[in-house]
């Protein structure tokens, strides 16, 4: 798609020898290209058109210092030579100088604005910056300019993606593959989008289309094995795995799934060796780059594989506070910051009021920016419906609106944060004796961590997920929901309990919060050998004091269930449960009780009804240990 020049300037040898360099080149043969290339030098060092081409030789020959400069220098000779422009664009683009890349674009379009690949390519840079909306606006611009140009759609289905327009994407992701049926990104993204979208088989047939097309890519073979993965196919997934390290041995995120693949399909001692090796290259890619937040992720899942949660979640921790930092712009546009609900807003403004009245804020325009986005919200939008946030909700609330602005302290209690007072011998008998596992305590926390531990889910803006059909919120320990406390009790609890946890590794921990009167969480069992679930909210707070708790079932869900069956098939588990004749354990909700139980037996939340007001909000925690096969 580059505009190259038609006709011909210069003296007969520099003609000849660049039109026998584009002949070589159109060919593939890149040595003879090249060889040309550099006879037109030769006689004109200073001709654009040969720097140019020369400089695409090096580029695709693994030359990238070599490319860039050559693109420099024909820059330099013709300022205002569009594929010039467009390559050195693209160039220090790859080497990571995404600023100058971007002045680089803007030029190319100023001089030549129907240049729909550097239109294209200028919106990728603006998206790597995070201004999905000036990128959509390229895409857009390049298919004005270019219809049938099949890598704006696809680009364009990227950024839509990014946002959360996961229809509008595919429509995108659609329309570049009919025009390019071999389009192998695209069918890759679709991919991507079918994942996302839990849709596993569908998934894998795109990704297995994008590799027919294109086999070495190891990116697909990643996302391939992540389907199969999540479908269960833990031995074709590891397969995947493989060969996406073998294509790019320094792809962390592979080597890591890998590992849990492997652990998943029966091989923890192998597993453990790519563990290990993903360990070593998140922290060369953190070397390289301190701030890369996906290294630092990476890192902490692996480094749960390993058993050494403290460690894991401080990473954890890492990666969160650079892409919620306050005020940021470089990950503006992801879906997180565009998209919000009325019943999340509403919290919100809550949590602003509650921490003006802890004299943890005195600044009103914070409070001003969400009233700002209330008087936005169409009257007719229901709690939880999902509210696209447009640009002035944005400018009002962005700073601010699902970033970790404000973190309150939970140091560890001095002498404990599990009670100490609590009777093992009594526990894990109760637990034994009530098979398959389960039991209940109260009093689970001192005193001292209980408040602490409010304090925090209070005050804290780590409540993140609000696109919950229910309208309630959750907090995740991978996406900021952690402090030291919190660290202490997952650690304190299998040396208080050894009969129930043995040597099991934090895994999870996560927090739900709900208004007054929510439907709670439905069917489900969790991917874990353990589970802790306990409530923080005083019991004044609950107007039915027999209900607000868990039920919890006391058949194991199947082992041969996938992932999507035990957390999403409502049906399937209705019917086992039925089937199974299954009764219910009724835990009723108390403040500082802990229910623990088996985390393959179904449950489900029980009927809430709570006052209203933000300090009588519902909110429970959860704790995970080990994996539903008990491996790690």
């Amino acid at each position: 798609m580059c505009p190259c020049l038609s006709v011909s300037i210069g003296s007969p040898p520099v003609h000849a020898n660049l039109e026998a360099g584009l002949a070589h080149h159109r060919a593939g043969r890149l040595d003879d290209a090249r060889a040309n290339y550099e006879r037109v030098l030769a006689i004109d060092p200073c001709d654009a058109r040969a720097l140019d081409l020369l400089g695409m030789v090096h580029i695709v020959q693994g030359r990238a210092e070599e490319g860039l400069a050559c693109f420099q220098r024909a820059v330099e000779s013709a300022p205002d030579f569009p594929p010039a422009l467009n390559h050195l664009g693209l160039a220090l683009k790859n080497a990571g100088r995404v600023d100058e890349a971007l002045a680089v674009f803007h030029h190319a379009v100023a001089v030549a604005p129907g240049f729909a690949e550097a239109q294209t390519n200028l919106g990728n840079a603006l998206l790597e910056r995070g201004n999905a909306d000036e990128a959509i606006a390229c895409f857009r611009e390049a298919l004005r300019a270019a219809p049938d140009f099949e890598m704006a759609h696809n680009s364009l289905g990227g950024a839509l993606f990014r946002i959360g327009h996961m229809d509008a994407a595919m429509d995108a992701f659609g329309r570049a593959i009919a025009l390019a049926p071999n389009y192998a990104h695209a069918w890759h993204n679709v991919g991507g989008v079918l994942t996302d979208q839990e849709r596993f088989e569908e998934a894998i047939e795109a990704y297995e289309r994008a590799l027919a097309i294109q086999p070495g890519r190891a990116e697909t073979h990643n996302g391939l094995g992540h389907a199969l993965s999540l479908a269960g196919r833990y031995e074709e997934a590891a397969a995947r795995f493989e060969a996406a390290c073998a294509l790019d041995p320094d792809h962390a995120e592979a080597q890591l799934r890998l590992g849990i693949a492997l652990a998943r399909s029966g091989h923890p001692e192998l597993a453990n060796e790519h563990v290990a090796e993903a360990i070593e290259l998140a922290r060369a890619a953190i070397e390289r780059a301190p701030d890369d937040w996906k290294a630092w992720e990476i890192l902490g899942t692996a480094l749960l594989r390993t058993g050494r949660s403290e460690d894991a979640f401080a990473a954890r921790a890492r990666a969160t506070a650079i892409k919620r930092r306050p005020g940021a712009s470089s990950f503006a546009g992801l879906q997180t910051f565009r998209q919000t609900t009325r019943g999340r807003i509403d919290h919100d403004i809550e949590q602003i009021w509650h921490l003006a009245a802890q004299g943890v804020i005195t600044d009103p325009s914070i409070l001003e920016g969400y009233e700002t986005v209330v008087a936005r919200i169409p009257v007719s939008a229901g709690d939880n419906e999902i509210i696209e946030l447009d640009q002035e909700c944005r400018r009002a609330i962005g700073a601010s609106y699902n970033r970790l602005w404000h973190v309150a302290s939970a140091p560890e209690i001095v002498g404990g944060a599990v009670n100490p007072a609590l009777d093992r011998t009594e526990i894990e008998a109760d637990y034994t004796g009530r098979a398959p596992g389960i039991t209940w305590v109260d009093d689970f926390l001192t005193t001292e961590a209980l408040a602490s531990l409010r304090r925090f889910c209070l005050e804290s803006t780590v409540w993140f997920r609000s696109d919950y059909t229910n309208g309630y919120l959750g907090a995740f320990a991978e996406d900021g929901f952690t402090c030291p406390l919190l660290l202490q009790i997952g650690r304190e609890l299998p040396r208080h309990l050894p009969g129930l946890f043995g040597d099991l590794p934090l895994l999870k921990v996560w927090a739900f919060k709900y208004g007054e009167r929510r439907d709670g969480i439905g069917l489900h069992a969790d991917f874990a050998a353990v589970n802790v679930n306990f409530w923080i909210t005083p019991g004044d707070a609950n107007l039915a004091p027999e209900s607000g708790g868990l039920l919890v079932w006391d058949k194991e869900a199947p082992a041969e269930w996938d992932f999507r069956t035990y957390n999403v098939d409502h049906e399937a588990m209705r019917r086992f449960l039925a089937e199974s004749g299954a009764k219910p354990h009724r835990i009723p909700r108390r403040q500082n009780r802990a229910v623990i139980f088996n985390s393959d037996l179904i449950h489900a939340t029980d009927t809430i009804r709570f006052k209203p007001g933000y300090e009588n909000r519902r909110i429970n925690i959860t704790f995970l240990y080990g994996e539903r096969t008990g491996r790690i």
